[in-house]
């Protein structure tokens, strides 16, 4: 049997993908075929992470920024209705301006763009006595910015979740069972895994291994780590926290604290001991009441991004029906859906709208010089 595309990569990026492909009708049993490897540092696996608007240090109201959030959004409501289990939860984000560096650019880009924002986004500047009004263990600070909504969201648990709802709808999901490699052989694709496929198209969406295939190709991996703690107070965070770090509350009354973010080679001798304590420092500003929570768990993935921090997304130069969904670093839950959608729309249509900033073809072909070992064409 041959399907029609075969997905190598269950993270984000690629169940987000398959979700999309699928979205509308039920599959037929040989048009998707999606590959998890079930690899254990990918940040897919992150017990938490925030979408909201801003993700960057600056409040101007990008329209390319605005859309890709407000499709995350739609994507976002979509899974939580599937889910239902508060695996993603919708709350205030609280930004508290510190005299540094962030917070002056904070400021100027909040008096810069304000009277510039979609009518959708409800966005205010408060003065630092009012954030009583959303938590008052908030840090004492004289301004800040808040806005609604974001989501706080369990990103391990929704990929375990939507990955069985995919096969429930009639995705063939092998998992785990890593890719070893794919040839062309001028018809159709060979997939090398437990149990070899032949496809059409193969979309490439994992991401630490893409310098290993493509070993040209300016691809980094930067550690990152997450705390989950139990807080020593009854009451439940009814907001996140978002200033050089980030707390976030869990359906069940934990707190996700996050984020650093370190050179490989630093990160692979970093302890759970050390991250803590560098979450501990980063969260205590924000909530000076993190110092009595207790460290449920400790988080450490590694976020892979191209040089221009922007995404892989298109047509890869060189092979046949060859495509890459990856390298989102550490935006993936802001970027994936929007470039889903114009992805899935190139495999089902053959229009390309995908952004010229994270096309692939952006790249210099010499880039896409593949090790033969992983991929090879021939004629």
């Amino acid at each position: 049997m041959t399907y029609d595309v075969a997905i190598v990569g269950g993270g984000l990026a690629g169940m987000t993908l398959a979700q999309t492909l699928v979205a509308d009708h039920d599959p037929d049993p040989d048009s998707l075929v999606l590959f998890d490897a079930d690899s254990a540092r990918r940040g897919s696996d992150a017990p938490g992470a925030l979408l909201h608007p801003f993700p960057t240090r600056s409040l101007i109201p990008h329209p390319q920024a605005m859309e890709g959030c407000r499709t995350s959004v739609r994507y976002i409501r979509r899974w939580a209705d599937t889910i239902g289990d508060g695996a993603i939860r919708s709350m205030p984000m609280v930004r508290p301006i510190f005299d540094d560096h962030v917070g002056e650019r904070m400021l100027e880009t909040w008096h810069k763009s304000k009277g510039e924002y979609p009518d959708w986004l409800d966005i205010q500047h408060v003065e630092g006595h009012e954030l009583d009004r959303w938590d008052d263990r908030l840090p004492e600070v004289e301004e800040a910015i808040v806005y609604d909504s974001a989501y706080s969201v369990d990103l391990a648990t929704v990929r375990e979740r939507l990955l069985d709802r995919l096969a429930e709808r009639g995705v063939d999901v092998r998992r785990p069972d890593p890719v070893d490699a794919i040839e062309y052989d001028g018809d159709t694709w060979q997939v090398s895994a437990e149990t070899s496929v032949c496809a059409d198209r193969v979309v490439l969406a994992f991401a630490h291994r893409m310098a290993a295939w493509f070993p040209d190709l300016d691809v980094r991996g930067r550690g990152g780590e997450l705390m989950v703690a139990e807080p020593a107070e009854v009451e439940p965070l009814q907001c996140a926290v978002n200033a050089s770090g980030h707390i976030a509350p869990h359906a069940d009354g934990s707190w996700v604290v996050g984020s650093t973010w370190w050179d490989p080679e630093d990160f692979d001798e970093r302890t759970d001991r050390e991250a803590a304590a560098d979450l501990f420092e980063r969260g205590g500003r924000l909530l000076s009441s993190l110092s009595e929570a207790e460290v449920d768990s400790i988080w450490r993935g590694v976020r892979v991004k191209y040089r221009d921090h922007w995404p892989l997304v298109g047509p890869i130069p060189g092979g046949e029906d060859l495509f890459a969904m990856t390298a989102f670093g550490s935006k993936g839950l802001f970027r994936v859906p929007f470039f889903a959608e114009r992805l899935a729309e190139f495999l089902l249509t053959g229009e390309d709208d995908i952004d010229d900033r994270a096309h692939t073809g952006r790249v210099d072909d010499e880039e896409w010089r593949r090790d033969d070992a992983h991929v090879s064409v021939s004629h």
